[in-house]
């Protein structure tokens, strides 16, 4: 600091023995010159009014940092910049790694997005094609339920069944019960009509050839109560 520290008016160098001032606006005064100043309150170089502060251990640090040498100044200079520097590369390393995975999510998930509407562009072209509504499935299962009604969408197996359920009867006889005659098919010309016990439903389009059937001759049947009384009324006659 000796080496350029001077009194601004008369040039007088720092020195051990005097004592240097520093006014408000900057200029440097050594102790004869400064009582001028005090006197008049004006800064005899530029004429600017202000304080004056003596230029010793008690000055204020910021006032200080203004006399320390510029080497020592560039090594702190220096490292605060080092040491800056540092954590500004740590922030944007860490700000480049989110950007990076940002980025790689944001591709993963666009390929997976083009894949899907190209999947769901095939799907819909193949539907059309086939003659079906891509905007729906039908189902074969009740649509609605009411109180007394039930109402399916699709009733195809229902009708399968009212179908083929006649078929396992095509083949039934009445031969198979023994001591019953085989009877001719009931002719509609016929003056006997059957007994209520003896008619088949109409509901069965595979039984409309054999509506009706006969079980038995009503002759025969009253044959064979006549000959149970008389079996049950000849040990009476005996005795």
């Amino acid at each position: 600091m000796s080496d350029w520290v001077h009194c601004n008016r008369c040039s007088e160098k720092f020195n051990a023995q005097t004592t240097f001032f520093l006014a408000e606006c900057g200029h440097i005064f050594c102790q004869k010159c400064v009582e001028k100043i005090k006197l008049s309150k004006k800064c005899s170089l530029c004429d600017k009014s202000g304080k004056v502060l003596p230029l010793n251990k008690d000055v204020d640090q910021h006032i200080l940092d203004f006399f320390l040498p510029l080497d020592a100044m560039l090594k702190k200079c220096h490292e605060v910049y080092k040491f800056q520097l540092q954590h500004r590369n740590t922030l944007y390393q860490n700000l480049l790694g989110k950007y990076n995975y940002t980025k790689k999510e944001y591709i993963t998930c666009y390929n997976a997005s083009k894949q899907l509407i190209k999947e769901n562009q095939t799907l819909r072209s193949m539907l059309r094609s086939a003659g079906k509504s891509p905007q729906g499935f039908s189902t074969s299962t009740p649509v609605s339920l009411n109180s007394d009604n039930v109402t399916f969408q699709n009733t195809s197996m229902m009708s399968s069944i009212a179908t083929k359920t006649p078929n396992m009867f095509k083949d039934y006889s009445m031969k198979m019960f023994p001591g019953y005659p085989k009877m001719q098919p009931f002719s509609s010309r016929s003056s006997q009509s059957p007994s209520p016990a003896q008619r088949v439903p109409m509901g069965y389009s595979g039984l409309q050839e054999r509506a009706m059937i006969h079980r038995g001759s009503l002759d025969t049947m009253r044959s064979l109560e006549e000959l149970r009384r008389k079996s049950q009324l000849a040990p009476n006659n005996r005795n």
